[in-house]
């Protein structure tokens, strides 16, 4: 029986993956922000930008927000779910980024750099120090700044070179979010299919991600990923019936309300199965994309049927291209390696 897949990331370094490619999407720094339950799941994600509300009729960089600022503004469920979490940050928090941490009783902050005058980190160090937050840089000497840049773009790189719609150095916002749904693979502990997902509500705001794996609860460690089941015909020895797949985890995981997801649009690696196509048909969303259709079994077209007739728009990331399943594998490895070179401790 073979292993799960042992290159997956690990939980620091996937939260870490998304600062740094928000880090990459700001057009202002590259300041990210990525806030995370106690349970480890992702609440809310941010890049330094103009609040999307007067983005189209205001440019000056006055008006622009932290990525913190813009995780915490745009989080959409409850304020409790901040408490015992933790947020994953590009620097060092400031005197306001401090009291709004504190604010929302977050038990841990990492950060890669420090980038705030001496003053400055000394009261934010009170503040968190007596809200009992604990404050650690990721790496033990942290992360010099022309360090973190090198590596961000080694990561624009990889991803363009998979993912990019335009020539284009900054990314889309679908490159982006199509992005989120790939660093979100590399979690998946599956060694045959790695699936990430990324919902965003129609004003570009990312709702919930996700990526296939097993129940709550149940450990990764026995799960049957050979899946000799499938030749001999014994269900229990099949992983099938025991993953969930990314598209449910982004459902179940999301705790605001489903009229949220009006008008979304949901980001896959690969197409919906059909079980997860009738899921999704109840939902409200205006299109699924992804970068590869799955057709074992006559899958694509059933889940065609579900979702064409929720008038759900279902079709490819970049329609010019059905990625191969060696591409997919391929995107997945070399991501990997560029984040573990970068962020493994």
């Amino acid at each position: 029986m073979s292993q799960k897949r042992k290159n997956y990331l690990t939980w620091d370094e996937y939260f870490m993956s998304i600062v740094s490619l928000s880090s990459i999407k700001g057009e202002y720094s590259c300041e990210g922000a990525c806030l995370v339950s106690s349970d480890h799941r992702i609440l809310s994600i941010g890049y330094e930008d103009i609040p999307c509300s007067i983005k189209n009729t205001c440019f000056d960089s006055t008006f622009v927000l932290s990525a913190l600022s813009n995780a915490i503004y745009s989080f959409n469920g409850k304020r409790r779910e901040f408490e015992g979490g933790t947020v994953y940050l590009s620097s060092f928090p400031n005197c306001d980024e401090s009291r709004w941490i504190a604010q929302g009783r977050f038990s841990r902050v990492l950060y890669f750099n420090k980038k705030v005058p001496a003053d400055v980190e000394t009261v934010s160090s009170i503040i968190l120090e007596n809200a009992g937050v604990e404050v650690e840089p990721y790496f033990d000497d942290w992360y010099a700044v022309d360090s973190y840049h090198a590596f961000l773009e080694e990561l624009r790189s990889v991803m363009k070179r998979y993912i990019a719609l335009s020539e284009e150095k900054k990314f889309l916002d679908r490159e982006y979010f199509m992005g989120i749904s790939l660093l979100s693979a590399l979690r998946s502990k599956d060694p045959s299919t790695q699936v990430g997902a990324c919902l965003t509500d129609r004003y570009n705001k990312i709702l919930s991600v996700g990526y296939n794996g097993t129940p709550f609860g149940m450990s990764d460690d026995v799960l049957p990923w050979a899946s000799f089941g499938e030749e001999t015909g014994d269900l229990v020895t099949t992983k099938n019936p025991y993953i969930v797949h990314a598209e449910i985890n982004i459902l179940d995981n999301y705790r605001g309300m489903p009229k949220d997801f009006s008008h979304g649009t949901l980001f896959l690696i690969y197409s919906p199965c059909d079980k997860c196509a009738a899921r999704l048909s109840y939902t409200l969303l205006d299109q699924i994309v992804f970068l590869r259709a799955y057709t074992k079994d006559g899958m694509f077209d059933r889940s065609h049927v579900w979702l064409s007739c929720s008038s759900i728009s279902y079709g490819l990331y970049n329609p010019e291209k059905d990625y191969t399943k060696d591409e997919c594998l391929e995107m997945i490895e070399e991501t990997t390696k560029v984040i573990k070179k970068n962020l493994k401790k």
